[in-house]
């Protein structure tokens, strides 16, 4: 009751006010009439008058101002129901459906704030577990974006909280207000984002002084904070529904992709077992187009069709060889199928997986060819060992004996035919022994700086085209050549593993860089290579052990742990250093110290006919040989040359007669029983520091390069050698330089 009474007492004012009106006007009436017929009025009736004339007065005075305030309410609500309409229009904009999510939040709360009336506006979002509020827009104040407010922190916490919009008419008075996102006004309304009883964030807005907001305000933020909620909301299903799509359309390009950079022949069937999606491969494979109704062309066709029924039928078959129609030569493709289920666990289609086995059939085949070669080559080349010292026997005391009987025309006609036939034998175990690839290979003055720059499209080639080669000359303190005594083969094999590791290291592609230069120290000149990549690196591990033999971190399937090593092998075997630094993400850098050289003047052997000269040669010759045989002879032709022999079987013997013979020379075979010929040579020169040495090798096996020691050609002989040749080589090697003078500039 007691709240009713106030709007019975408003209704019934404005008709008591009507009736005093009435009577008033009444009662003025009648004193008209009386005054008209000349009648006196007593002074109780002038005043009655003069006061119902009075409240008549007030009385219009009070409806005039009752009806200008009553339109002026009109209009306050008129306006505040424009507004209404204006911040419904604003969250409901139809424009606002079009931008993304992070194009939506800044353009919406400018929109509220210029609606409301506010100094600035804040989209909080709740995210996390545990779960904090973070600012994800605030238009003016990008700087403080993605800033956490933990739980229970300021007053966006509180409406969060609570559910119902907050109000602080002066942020001062709050001792938790979350600085620079809610400090920066000085009053403010925080109100839930909820959708569907779910909160989603806080919507701020302020003020940059203090406020007393009204009931209406705060109704009209709320209902402004319901209809941001389901924007920011579908607008985050919008975006992730964008997310997903472009996900979904982009794992589709790259199964595509993946597909066409296979090896394989990959093919998709339905259920009824026609194709419908294959890969490039398989387009080459079987002479497919790109798209289209397709069959596919193996057989046997029985075998062909249980292989897709048992597909299709859930199974797995893997390694079946069948073989593709109208191919000549004839074409084996080795396949492999399996189910395709979706997320149900149901079968959808059948995958298809297929190699042509064709090539590495014939690479097989290759292979056991070559390891039918290497034995046959080991083989022949211990045969030939052993034969080259009989031949080296027989050709030496043909031409002794053909020297002897120079008077003798017909025994010189028998010894000739006995000298060729040993050439003969000779030619042919070089001939087999290079085809086994067994013969003695010597080093070569190499000038690295042009080696580089003729491998640069080799290296390009070997590391991909999304890797840049860059090759850099350093002048370094004089601009010599750079020059170094090594296999060309294998330096170039050496950077070429190292541009393949290179590449690998960088699958997303970068810059490979190959330097050179020269540089001087106390050891003497040397050539540097360098090889850098900015790939993924190594860390100290790996590092460590990256030159062991088949130590690798790349796949199983793309890498044999060999490259490193035999890059090691081939430097250190050529008296250089191979140092790497690495770390992980940093990429890596090896740098490659080899001895300089100088370029060898190539020198004719001049090779003299021994049955018509008569001695010549001068010199003492240390000659250590472990066959019977050859010793023997070697040192009957130098000794009929006039050179003086002292022949021992081994390096053992050779050391103790060695300062009693004063030798000029040491001629010695490369391998023997015990110390071996290089390691010989090494120790007399300490002894003998003026001493020459010639080395002697009939097989690849026993080359100083083999045995990890580097020999130049010019110090080396190879078996059988004619008796010319050994004599004239043997005088060279005196005129010559001193071994350990040779070994110091290497």
């Amino acid at each position: 009751m007691s709240a009713s009474l106030p709007a019975r007492r408003r209704r019934l004012s404005p008709l008591l006010l009507y009736l005093a009106f009435v009577a008033g006007w009444v009662f003025a009436s009648v004193l008209v009439v009386r005054t008209v017929l000349a009648r006196e009025h007593t002074s109780t009736e002038l005043t009655v008058s003069w006061f119902f004339v009075t409240a008549t007065g007030v009385l219009i005075a009070a409806l005039i101002d009752r009806d200008y305030r009553s339109r002026q309410e009109s209009a306050r609500l008129l306006e505040e129901t424009q507004r209404v309409i204006d911040s419904v229009a604003v969250v409901t904009d139809p424009a606002l459906a079009e931008l993304g999510f992070g194009e939506l939040l800044p353009d919406l709360l400018v929109r509220i704030r210029d609606v409301l009336g506010a100094d600035s506006a804040a989209v909080l979002l709740l995210e996390g577990d545990p779960p904090e509020l973070v600012l994800a827009a605030a238009p003016g104040a990008d700087h403080l974006l993605g800033h956490r407010v933990p739980a229970g922190v300021g007053v966006c916490w509180r409406a969060a909280t609570s559910g119902a919009v907050e109000v602080v008419a002066d942020v001062r008075t709050v001792a938790d207000a979350v600085p620079g996102v809610e400090t920066a006004s000085r009053s403010l309304v925080a109100a839930p984002l909820v959708v569907d009883g779910n909160l989603i964030g806080v919507m701020e807005v302020g003020g940059i002084e203090p406020r007393d907001f009204g009931v209406y305000d705060l109704q009209l933020v709320h209902l402004v904070a319901d209809r941001a909620a389901v924007a920011i909301d579908r607008s985050r299903l919008d975006e992730i529904a964008r997310a997903l799509y472009e996900t979904v359309s982009g794992n589709e390009a790259r199964l595509q992709a993946v597909y066409d950079a296979s090896p394989f022949s990959i093919v998709e069937l339905d259920l009824a077992g026609h194709p419908v999606r294959w890969n490039r491969a398989a387009v080459e494979l079987f002479d497919w187009p790109a798209t289209g109704a397709v069959q596919l062309p193996l057989e046997p066709a029985s075998l062909t069709d249980k292989l897709v029924r048992d597909a299709l039928g859930g199974g797995e078959v893997l390694n079946v060889e069948l073989n593709l129609m109208g191919s000549d030569p004839p074409v084996q493709v080795e396949v492999a199928s399996a189910a395709l289920r979706d997320g149900n666990d149901a079968v959808h289609g059948a995958l298809l997986i297929g190699l042509d086995t064709s090539e590495r059939r014939r690479v097989a085949e290759q292979l056991q060819q070559a390891q039918r070669m290497e034995a046959m080559g080991r083989l022949a080349g211990g045969v030939a060992h052993d034969f080259n010292n009989l031949l080296m026997v027989i050709g030496g005391y043909a031409g002794l004996l053909l020297a002897r009987v120079a008077d003798d025309p017909d025994q010189v006609k028998e010894v000739e035919a006995i000298a060729r036939a040993a050439e003969r034998a000779a030619a042919i175990t070089g001939q087999l022994l290079t085809i086994s690839r067994h013969q003695v290979v010597a080093p070569e003055v190499v000038a690295l700086d042009s080696l580089v720059e003729e491998m640069r499209s080799v290296l390009q080639l070997a590391a991909g085209s999304n890797v840049e080669v860059v090759v850099e000359h350093d002048a370094g303190p004089d601009d010599g050549p750079r020059t170094t005594l090594i296999d060309p083969a294998q330096i170039e094999q050496v950077l070429l593993n190292l541009a393949i590791n290179a590449r690998d290291a960088m699958p997303s592609g970068g810059t490979l860089t190959v330097g050179e230069a020269r540089r001087e120290d106390d050891d003497g000149r040397w050539v540097v290579l360098t090889v850098s990549d900015d790939g993924e690196g190594m860390d100290a591990r790996q590092v460590e052990h990256c030159f062991d033999p088949f130590f690798t971190t790349k796949p199983k399937t793309k890498g044999t742990g060999l490259g490193l090593s035999t890059a090691y092998g081939v430097v250190t075997q050529a008296g250089g250093t191979i140092r790497v630094e690495s770390r992980r993400g940093e990429g890596t850098t090896f740098t490659i110290e080899l001895p300089a050289a100088d370029t060898l003047e190539t020198v004719e052997p001049g090779d003299r006919d021994l049955s018509t000269s008569g001695p010549t040669g001068s010199g003492r010759i240390l000659l250590v040989e472990d066959e019977p045989d050859v010793r023997a002879l070697t040192g009957d032709l130098l000794e009929l040359e006039g050179y003086e022999v002292t022949a021992v079987p081994d390096a053992e013997r050779a050391l103790e007669v060695a300062e009693a013979a004063a030798p000029d020379l040491l001629l010695t075979d490369v391998v023997m029983p015990g110390m071996n010929g290089i390691d010989l040579a090494t120790e007399l020169s300490r002894r003998l520091p003026e001493l020459r040495v010639l080395f002697v090798s009939g097989y690849a096996e026993d080359a100083p390069e083999r045995r990890g020691q580097v020999v130049d050609a010019a110090y080396l002989l190879a078996k059988p050698a004619p008796a010319s040749v050994l004599v004239s080589r043997v005088q060279r090697a005196i005129d010559g330089r001193p071994w350990r003078e040779i070994q110091r500039t290497r």
